[in-house]
């Protein structure tokens, strides 16, 4: 039998309480810091990593990176329910501070990257009205944007060699799909010009609903039936 992954186990023992605790202490976040100040780019320090995030927080997988940002959706339909659509979709950019990391987290993360958000901020001063979550998608302009968040431990795959593509992805020797490579130099990589690294694995999301359900919570069960399940995305989106 397959072992469960760190993330997997991270996910699987999130509890619908906790989901409700994040939640409710958005609305204690409304105002945006507007003095928050942008991270500078980094020099060749890698990303870390973190087996477990405690305490307040939610887990959100990046979707789509968009120019100078990355589009997050929540991995648990407890945080958002019916009427907190808000909360699906949030936005990551270069004032996002990660555990660990001085540096702009921005050409640093893989759509399939799971990461525990332990803060957001409002993106607007307008007066907070939650929406329903059939309203909200990934292209729209998130009410949130990520200001604190830890990146979970990355699965590997085999050493690989790729190629780069004008779209930033990386067509590897031996697979047939484009994949997200981890190259083994911290140079900036050209096209057209082979190069090493290791083949990221995205994380498979087993549940998008927390697995403490009562029978008095089978709307969530029913509510994930009807959400637009959106895959891994392998692209680098040209819109803002």
């Amino acid at each position: 039998m397959e072992s469960t992954s760190g993330v997997q186990n991270q996910l699987n023992t999130y509890t619908h309480s906790e989901a409700i605790d994040f939640a409710a202490a958005t609305w204690n976040w409304q105002q945006r810091n507007r003095n928050l100040v942008l991270k500078p780019n980094k020099s060749s320090v890698e990303i870390p990593t973190h087996e477990i995030e405690t305490g307040l927080r939610a887990y959100y997988r990046v979707l789509v990176m968009k120019k100078d940002k990355y589009i997050l959706i929540a991995c648990h339909i407890n945080l958002h329910g019916f009427h907190r659509g808000d909360l699906r979709f949030v936005e990551v950019n270069k004032r996002t501070i990660v555990k660990g990391f001085e540096f702009s987290v921005i050409g640093e993360l893989f759509p399939g990257d799971v990461v525990a958000v332990t803060k957001l901020g409002r993106r607007s001063r307008a007066k907070f009205q939650p929406v329903d979550v059939f309203s909200v998608h990934p292209d729209a302009d998130c009410t949130w944007e990520v200001l604190n968040m830890t990146l979970l431990t990355r699965k590997a795959d085999q050493l690989v060699d790729f190629a780069v593509l004008k779209n930033g992805v990386a067509v590897c020797e031996g697979h047939v799909e484009a994949m997200n490579v981890i190259p083994n130099t911290r140079e900036p990589l050209e096209l057209d010009k082979m190069y090493e690294g290791l083949a990221f694995i995205p994380e498979t999301i087993e549940f998008n609903y927390t697995q403490d359900l009562s029978a008095g919570r089978v709307g969530l069960i029913a509510l994930a039936s009807h959400l637009h399940s959106y895959p891994n995305v392998l692209r680098i989106g040209d819109g803002e």
